[in-house]
């Protein structure tokens, strides 16, 4: 077979195997035969025998000739490749419906980097250790629903379901496959820096094929870490741990630029987990470093880092959304007192880490039990067949904002997940409301989450946005209306807790309502559901 047939000009490349010879002794390496794997086509010199084709009347227009070639070299050396040209009986180059990654890229054989570690324990262990030498991503064009979908998959599924599972789309089999190996990545980090795990991921490759017990063996007596029963945890692991994280101080000193964060965290779920900081990011050369600890469930650590940049903790494949958490407001100070840059972790009580919670703070999320939502803006078509409030990428999403749509943001309040509820401003038909059991009758300051953004895609900070709250305590009720120009000034961003007032309350249960009312019922104003909280002051 040719690059083509008189009835299907189209081109056609094949993937060997097993190795074999080559007559011409075209790209014959030195070991006289071509290494498995390797794509090849059917006839030599097709890049200089092209125009042949559309001379010869097999590809009448040029038009015809880049549609067939375009998806061919795409897959070769762009790692995209269409669907439908993905089987030459499915006809091969008849129509480009939806590209997806490939997993594989054309290399020359001299200048191939990488090593496979072949184990019969693990027959996949090849693949993870071309991902951690390969320090460049896999394509992401994922929609957000995809993105969130690969992330809970986490949850359920351990290594082997990633790769048996027959329903898994390969693009996200891939992706998912990397970020699994990026769990990987940072475990070793924990007991081994970044740079000395890269160099040795980089002495490998002069070794061609490695076996798997014999590197542990090496790595194990080097590192004083047991390298298989890393591997094997992580292989067997499922990823049902979340994290809660109090941020205990964010010290900055401009001229020095240098920070000091302080902290704890507590691991609430059912399996373990890594929890990394990375640091020196605003090193000008500097390569990023991981600050990583591994926390059992029901485990809580302490940690300091004093670093060039960076503040912030990241959760990994944990149940925490977003997986991430910034802390954003600094105090600045001296650096001479901060210390060498490093950091360390310590393990603390339960007892330790809830410390400073005030006892007599009740909290509702809108992820709570006691929270509720009414859409007020649906037609009786959409009751009828009422689905969960729609995912939103961010608030200034756009589309339609006449009902509820939930946001994962790391600047919600939330335990597992961080997020909050948004609407368009409306004539006060559609409402929030949290519901709290209060232990004892008192006097109780009520405080709302706000937040001042807007719906529309390119819009600034809002202004002029006022939340309207009904507070009810016994048998009365209170309208508080909260302008939030006053309450959350912009020199202190775009969100933050106000006071509704004090109230006193009986024992038992209380309400917050929230409306969405607005009387210029503007589109563009995020009239925004987060948490509720009542405080005992008497």
């Amino acid at each position: 077979m040719g690059w083509y047939e008189p009835r299907n000009p189209y081109l056609h490349f094949s993937e060997v195997p097993v190795s074999f010879r080559l007559s011409s002794g075209v790209g014959k390496p030195l070991a006289g035969l071509t290494e498995p794997g390797i794509v090849f086509f059917r006839e030599l010199g097709f890049e200089y025998r092209m125009l042949d084709v559309v001379t010869g009347e097999k590809v009448k227009t040029g038009d015809e000739f880049f549609a067939v070639f375009n998806p061919l070299y795409q897959s070769l050396f762009s790692g995209n490749c269409p669907v439908d040209n993905s089987h030459p009986l499915r006809g091969i180059g008849y129509e480009v419906k939806e590209p997806y990654y490939t997993g594989s890229r054309v290399k020359s054989l001299d200048n191939d980097r990488n090593v496979w570690v072949h184990s019969l324990k693990y027959p996949f262990i090849g693949r993870v250790f071309e991902l951690l030498q390969n320090r460049r991503p896999p394509v992401n064009s994922f929609s957000f629903s995809e993105q969130a979908f690969m992330l809970d998959y986490f949850l359920e599924h351990t290594l082997e379901d990633i790769l048996s599972d027959p329903g898994l789309r390969e693009d996200l089999r891939e992706w998912i496959l990397y970020l699994k190996t990026e769990d990987l990545r940072s475990r070793f980090s924990i007991h081994v820096p970044r740079q000395v795990w890269r160099g040795s991921l980089d002495s490998l490759c002069g070794h061609g094929e490695v076996d798997y017990d014999s590197l542990a063996g090496t790595w194990s007596a080097r590192w004083g870490v047991d390298v298989d029963s890393i591997v094997m945890e992580w292989v067997h692991a499922k990823h049902q741990q979340f994290f809660r994280v109090k941020n205990d101080g964010v010290y900055y000193d401009p001229v020095m630029k240098l920070s000091k964060v302080e902290g704890r965290v507590m691991n609430a779920g059912k399996t373990g987990g890594v929890v990394s900081m990375e640091y020196n990011l605003t090193s000008e050369y500097g390569d990023v470093e991981d600050f990583a600890c591994y926390v059992g469930p029901g485990e809580a650590k302490a940690y300091t880092l004093v670093s060039k940049g960076g503040s912030g903790i990241l959760t990994r494949l944990s149940a925490n959304r977003p997986t991430g958490f910034v802390f954003d407001n600094s105090e600045e100070r001296d650096g001479r007192s901060f210390g060498e840059i490093g950091g360390e972790w310590r393990s603390i009580s339960v007892e330790e880490f809830l410390a400073g919670e005030n006892k007599n703070e009740f909290v509702v999320d809108d992820q709570d039990a006691g929270f509720e939502l009414a859409d007020g803006n649906l037609t009786l078509f959409q009751k009828w067949f009422r689905k969960d409030p729609p995912l939103r990428r961010s608030f200034r999403q756009g589309g339609n904002t006449s009902r509820w749509g939930f946001v994962i943001t790391p600047e919600a309040e939330g335990d597992s997940i961080r997020g909050c509820y948004c609407i368009e401003g409306g004539e006060g038909k559609s409402t929030a409301t949290w519901r709290v059991n209060l232990p004892e009758a008192g006097r109780y300051r009520v405080m709302a989450k706000v937040h001042v953004q807007s719906l529309a895609i390119g819009i600034g900070r809002p202004g002029g946005v006022v939340n309207r709250y009904t507070v009810f305590h016994g048998d009365k009720k209170e309208e508080v209306a909260v302008d939030l120009d006053i309450a959350i000034p912009k020199r202190m961003g775009s969100r933050g807790w106000v006071s509704l007032g004090e109230y006193d309350f009986p024992a038992g249960e209380a309400k917050v309502v929230l409306s969405d009312k607005d009387p210029r019922r503007r589109k563009d104003v995020a009239i925004v559901a987060d948490a509720v909280k009542w405080i005992k002051i008497e």
